[in-house]
């Protein structure tokens, strides 16, 4: 594999700046965790099904607290039964991905209850009245606190930064790695997007992403399932229309293809000041493409007909062979001699 991490080191955010980037607790609505040995510091941020805390142990050390309650959902009217299901099933990918090394995952640290207790939520509470469920029925997950992706990229737009053609290649490799590795696992995320992705500090110092939400993920038990539901977040997901999600047979391979499809998305959103290409194929260059070249690539992935799309293979040796690429540099205008009116200034130029 080529090593592309020294063009990470230009790109994401490294010491203070890092730091500055990370969420900042409210400081409000806070959540009674000292049974857990644990003090919340506040809301750092709310998802469909928990809400994320900031949190500090009795080492000091700082976390973000994933919790889910079984009894107030931030999803509305969503049975208890079943947040607990799809809780369980995120720890699960997570403990099973982490055992197998499986590096650009969201770290996973503990949880509470034990597995076989979110088992029996799951059960039990699939014939109990909401009202008559306990306030302490909470799930906790906890991970590294990290730089929201979303975070990075504002960053990114306020600096007036553009990458180049090996920065741009880095990063997508930095996403694109981590899922080959979580396909060869059998495991589809159907859920890669912008505020899915997270810059954690590895204990090397490193700065890496970690794709997180595992909710909705699923296991592939075979090479094809009968009755697959489009899963994600409309944009990210060509196939996906808002109240119209049929299930229907897809193979694992086309699966693999929707992840790489949301995964360019993210890396056209990037490039792009924030906008996102259209589903229906017609992808113009984003404004900040840094080569006609990775412009191409981003346009055969980000392509509707999922049989066009190339395979995660595919798109990391065309990355790589571009990281291998030699690109001439600009030569630099000579110094003004004589008349200035042929001399022009160069303009300033941000990478």
């Amino acid at each position: 594999m080529c090593d592309y991490i020294s063009y990470l080191k230009q790109v994401y955010p490294q010491g203070a700046h890092f730091d500055a980037l990370l969420p900042q607790a409210t400081y409000r609505y806070c959540y009674d965790l000292s049974s857990y040995g644990l003090e919340c510091l506040g809301e750092i941020g709310e998802g469909a099904l928990s809400t994320v805390y900031m949190v500090r142990d009795k080492n000091n050390d700082i976390y973000a607290c994933k919790l889910t309650s079984l009894k107030h959902v931030n999803g509305g009217p969503c049975a208890p039964s079943f947040v607990a299901t799809q809780t369980l099933q995120e720890i699960n990918h997570m403990l099973k991905l982490q055992k197998s090394n499986v590096y650009g995952i969201m770290p996973i640290y503990g949880h509470h209850p034990s597995v076989n207790e979110i088992k029996r939520y799951a059960k039990v509470y699939k014939f109990l009245p909401k009202a008559l469920i306990p306030e302490s029925s909470i799930i906790i997950e906890l991970l590294p606190l990290a730089v929201p992706f979303r975070a990075f990229i504002e960053d990114l737009y306020r600096s007036r930064r553009r990458l180049n053609v090996k920065q741009a290649c880095a990063v997508f490799l930095d996403i694109l790695s981590p899922l080959e590795h979580m396909h060869k696992a059998k495991v589809i995320h159907r859920d890669i997007k912008i505020d899915n992705l997270m810059l954690i500090r590895l204990p090397n110092g490193t700065i890496r992403v970690a794709i997180s939400d595992f909710n909705i993920s699923r296991e592939f038990i075979g090479t094809s399932v009968s009755q697959y539901t489009p899963m994600g977040t409309p944009g990210y997901n060509p196939r996906i229309e808002e109240k119209t999600l049929k299930p229907s047979h897809m193979t694992k391979a086309d699966a693999e293809k929707l992840d790489l499809y949301a995964a360019a998305q993210c890396i056209y959103i990037m490039l792009n000041n924030g906008i996102m290409a259209p589903n229906n194929g017609k992808v113009s260059a984003p404004k900040n493409s840094p080569s006609h070249e990775f412009t191409e690539l981003l346009r055969s992935i980000l392509n509707p007909d999922i049989s066009k799309i190339p395979a995660c293979s595919t798109v990391r040796k065309k990355l790589e062979g571009m990281l291998k690429q030699n690109y001439p540099q600009k030569r630099a205008m000579p110094r003004c001699h004589g008349n200035h009116m042929y001399h022009k200034p160069i303009p300033k130029r941000y990478f």
